[in-house]
């Protein structure tokens, strides 16, 4: 794909040369950039900036390059691709006033297409969404189910739903990726190495139930970081970790892992918490 980058194509990867490898170098920007508003409210990462050059070797553009590892779309990108993409985009024309045409692309690594993402600025929407993310007195009502409960969703650490609908329909700690609600036995701030004991919910407002199911677990990267930040505060209750490796021996809550305390707000209660 970054031989497609500079016109090369059908060239077998022994082929390439030193000299061409430099080439596409040259080209690279930033890799795993970090994109954020000048006012921290909107942040992003991506995978690849890439300058985009004439015949004559003269910068005609930057593609921003976001690696899928999913189907490739079929006709169009889907719309929340296509959102991300352009958001990408935005943020980074927002902070280079003077930067040259952009474009931001989807780069499917399972058959090298490549889709550029189409639309107008997205900026102004995506302010917008954010301000709806504000805490407010009142929790948001429930939104009880397979969609929200059984996939992503961003509200699970202080929300008890979830974790009873999954305790009821024997789906809790299943699946490779699992969310959890945890005590820590014993651990190694050093390693990471700990000893969890997995807690089920004792109703419907979040109250904790300990399982006598222990696991191993190793917090590395940001993961362990947030542990440590959350100890340091005197917390000695549950912990919600989302997102958690449970494949091996031992689960992973590594950088791509909420580790929070759990503390799940109550339904229809006027509700200030000191943030």
């Amino acid at each position: 794909m970054l031989l497609d980058h500079i016109g090369v194509r059908g060239l077998p990867h022994e082929k390439v040369t030193t000299a061409l490898w430099r080439k596409i170098q040259s080209l690279v920007i930033a890799v795993e950039g970090e994109l954020k508003t000048s006012d921290g409210r909107l942040m992003g990462r991506l995978d690849l900036l890439l300058a985009d050059v004439d015949d004559e070797g003269k910068l005609s553009g930057w593609v921003v390059a976001d690696f899928k590892t999913g189907r490739a779309p079929e006709g169009t990108l889907k719309s929340e691709v296509n959102r991300q993409l352009l958001m990408y985009r935005d943020i980074l024309l927002s902070n280079n006033p003077n930067a040259p045409p952009v474009i931001a692309e989807g780069w499917y690594t399972k058959t090298s297409a490549k889709w550029e993402a189409k639309g107008e600025n997205v900026l102004e929407q995506a302010f917008a969404a954010w301000e709806k993310t504000q805490p407010t007195a009142l929790p948001m009502a429930p939104q009880i189910g397979d969609e929200s409960c059984g996939g992503f969703c961003d509200w699970k650490a202080w929300c008890p739903h979830w974790w009873k609908w999954r305790s009821d329909n024997g789906t809790l700690h299943k699946a490779d990726f699992a969310d959890a609600v945890i005590l820590l036995h014993d651990v190694d701030l050093e390693s990471g190495a700990a000893a969890i004991e997995l807690c089920e919910p004792l109703d419907d407002s979040g109250r904790v139930l300990p399982s006598g199911v222990r696991n191993s677990a190793k917090f590395d990267g940001r993961g362990l970081e947030a542990l440590k930040e959350l100890l340091d505060t005197g917390h000695q209750g549950p912990i919600f970790v989302g997102s958690v490796m449970t494949q091996g021996r031992a689960w992973r809550i590594g950088h791509w892992c909420d580790v929070l305390p759990w503390d799940p707000i109550p339904d229809d209660i006027e509700y200030h918490r000191e943030y």
